[in-house]
């Protein structure tokens, strides 16, 4: 009987696997990354920030999209069903302080203002003439936010403010579904994923706060109390 090398066998599986990932890194790689531009102001007495978003999304589905859809996670902070939790402990009512939200105002694709419909932590946005593939569109939303009041990963607690999933954020789309991502996020656990992208956020805030984020600080420029 022949004799099999096992290591041999992981050998070459483990290599196979690590070419196989790497040339499929590569190939997405060379897709245009989605950008986002985002300028925020925030209210640190209202708890409220408003701001605009600018999308620029390019179709490297392959197919011919009719519609955009976007995750709006901070609408899972309004209700005591959808609101994440840490524990098993869950209030039974949200008071006013405790509800966040994110309210949709106007949408624009390529600086026409195109019919959205928002449910369900899902923004939809219905195309006039569908997108091509490889194409590219620009997005803008405006949009208001509502800080929750936690301990979690987006809300305020004393003089801590939290910021995570808190502006609308591109689904991905399913080729072989045809369908878009509208999983809303789960109480419990990470159900939320997104694409790479690049971003350039500029915010609005009173002068003595300190921000920790990722990316790179650019600019600092101070007017009266805010910057």
């Amino acid at each position: 009987m022949e004799k099999f090398n096992i290591k041999s066998l992981v050998g070459f599986m483990c290599t196979f696997l690590f070419i196989t990932f790497i040339n499929f890194s590569q190939a997405f790689a060379q897709e245009p990354l989605n950008s986002y531009k985002i300028n925020g102001i925030f209210d640190d007495t209202k708890k409220i920030l408003t701001a605009n978003e600018v999308v620029s999304f390019n179709n490297n589905y392959g197919e011919y999209l009719k519609e955009i859809v976007f995750h709006l996670y901070p609408d899972s902070y309004n209700s005591p069903e959808t609101i994440p939790s840490i524990g098993d402990g869950k209030p039974l009512k949200l008071t006013e302080e405790e509800i966040g939200d994110i309210q949709i105002n106007n949408v624009l694709v390529n600086n026409e203002k195109i019919p959205f419909s928002q449910e369900n932590q899902i923004l939809k946005i219905n195309l006039k003439e569908s997108l091509n593939p490889n194409e590219n569109l620009q997005i803008s939303l405006d949009f208001t936010l509502k800080l929750p009041h936690n301990t979690q990963r987006l809300g305020y607690f004393e003089d801590v403010y939290s910021f995570t999933n808190w502006y609308p954020i591109l689904s991905i789309y399913n080729p072989v579904s045809n369908t878009w991502d509208e999983t809303p996020f789960y109480p419990i656990g990470e159900s939320n994923y997104s694409q790479s992208s690049n971003y350039d956020v500029t915010l609005e805030m009173p002068k003595a706060m300190l921000v920790a984020s990722t990316g790179i600080d650019k600019k600092v420029t101070l007017k009266n109390e805010k910057k």
